[in-house]
């Protein structure tokens, strides 16, 4: 909308208001096909904010379903529980998915995630979010249970399992009390490869590192913005190995650049969660009124990278901006020196391959987040392995690098892994089902990301588990797309 048409708050409104108005046309719920049940209720997920730690109106609009379905549900530590009784007497079965969602934006959307609804557009067979995530991770799944609700067909005794938190460390599917459920069969609906059952995850553990940064009053310079965007990201397990570009290590380098040719460090911010690869990154820095060859520096450097980064991350920009005021307080040479040096040192990507799968991750981290907390840096980094002593072992090195710069470490707890039995009951039916239904075999494979089945082979011994899902590209990131056919 134009200047003219008031405040920034106003124009934001009007536009959400648009907004919610052009939703309702782009995502037409007939036009995606058989199950419709799935599509209506996905398309009501999309209307409730469901970010991790804001789950409660969804969970409400779930209890809601299962009540007006005539099915009893109940809470477990946050997590709800619907069962659904059968006249079969077979063993239940529990579905599980998380009804928490990654929420991200592009830094030009005006999108309120605690009050808007996901903008959602159907095209070419793919239904996707251009400006935010779709949420298809895990709402299809939550979708996919809610319409095995309604289903009236011969099914046996089930157990819906809709978990909280998975996107923070699992904490969700870590709190339940498994003596509650009555099944030690469980199908998961969150992978999103269509074609691949998956029989084993990665364990992982997000530590943070903190230092208490020095300043010093700025000289009387020009505050200059350095912004690192237009990168892919991605899901910081499931695409670590694509290479793609992290933003927080690319303003590093770039910042490195600058404090070379005079610069000082006023801030420097990026990353939004721990498990999705950095996108974008801004840095404040007080720069001597050189910016010609400061600029000339950024496009030697954008070019150089892009040499270097995937097709994905053709977008990448390096932009200086002077800004409308003298600079504030910078950091002091020393604490300069070592958000620099940390930053450098903190390992981002793959570190080992599996030795027994060809092209599997075995051990990686993301470097995720970098925030300035008043005066304490606060850096959080996911290391992420399928064998735990390498998971250890790569989580000391941050230990030490900690030791090493004298930095304050608050270690996460390990989220548990779950170790493939190729030998399951559970996955010889689905396999057989999915043949029946595809005409192919199904593929089986072990995935580098964490997913909820390591909580609950950690907490029901014996449990026999299949996970399997949709195609969904770029989950975790803006554009993140779900393929209507599968």
């Amino acid at each position: 909308l134009p200047q003219s048409t008031g405040s920034l708050a106003m124009r934001h409104a009007v536009g959400r208001l648009v907004l919610a108005l052009y939703t309702a046309r782009a995502f037409d719920v007939s036009a995606c096909g058989e199950p419709q049940a799935l599509w209506r209720y996905f398309r009501k997920l999309l209307e409730i904010p469901r970010c991790t730690e804001n789950e409660r109106a969804v969970l409400d609009y779930i209890a809601d379903v299962a009540k007006h379905a005539g099915l009893s549900s109940r809470f477990n530590q946050g997590n709800l529980v619907v069962s659904k009784p059968s006249g079969d007497s077979g063993e239940p079965v529990i579905i599980q998915a998380h009804v928490d969602m990654v929420c991200e934006k592009h830094a030009e959307s005006s999108h309120d995630f605690t009050s808007d609804g996901i903008q959602a557009v159907l095209s070419s067979g793919w239904l996707s979010a251009p400006n935010t995530t779709l949420g298809a991770d895990n709402g299809i799944g939550v979708a996919t249970a809610l319409s095995l609700m309604q289903h009236s067909g011969r099914l046996p005794p089930l157990e819906f399992v809709f978990t909280i938190q998975e996107e923070k460390s699992l904490d969700g599917a870590r709190a339940i009390d498994a003596k509650a459920l009555r099944s030690k069969r469980l199908l998961n609906f969150d992978s999103e490869e269509w074609g691949i059952l998956y029989m084993g995850c990665a364990g992982g553990a997000v530590d943070v590192l903190e230092a208490k940064m020095a300043r010093m009053l700025a000289p009387p310079w020009q505050a200059v913005e350095l912004v690192v965007d237009g990168l892919a990201g991605g899901h910081s397990g499931a695409d670590i190995h694509l290479g793609r570009g992290n933003a927080l290590k690319v303003a590093a380098q770039a910042t490195a650049a600058m404090v070379r040719q005079g610069a000082k460090v006023e801030s420097f911010d990026g990353g939004d969660a721990d498990n999705a690869i950095p996108r974008r990154a801004v840095v404040t820095l007080a720069m001597p009124a050189i910016m010609e060859k400061a600029k000339a520096s950024m496009a030697e450097l954008q070019a150089e990278l892009l040499a270097k980064l995937p097709a994905a991350d053709a977008g990448l920009k390096l932009t200086l901006r002077e800004l409308e005021r003298k600079p504030k307080d910078v950091l002091e040479e020393a604490s300069q020196k070592l958000l620099l040096e940390l930053l450098e040192a903190l390992h981002h990507g793959p570190v080992k391959f599996s030795a027994d799968v060809p092209g599997l991750v075995e051990t990686s981290s993301n470097l995720g987040i970098v925030k300035f907390r008043e005066d304490v840096l606060e850096v959080t980094w996911f290391a992420r392995s399928s064998v735990d002593t390498e998971l250890a072992l790569h989580r000391a090195g941050a230990a030490d690098l900690a030791r090493r710069l004298k930095l304050r470490l608050r270690p996460g707890e390990a989220m548990p892994g779950w170790k493939a039995d190729l030998s399951s009951q559970m996955l010889a039916l689905v396999k057989e089902e999915f043949q029946l239904l595809e005409h192919r075999e199904a593929e089986v494979a072990t995935i580098h990301a964490g997913l909820e089945c390591g909580a609950f082979a950690q907490k029901v011994p014996g449990i026999d588990m299949v996970s399997f899902g949709p195609d969904i590209q770029g989950a975790h990131a803006p554009g993140e797309r779900v393929n209507v056919e599968s």
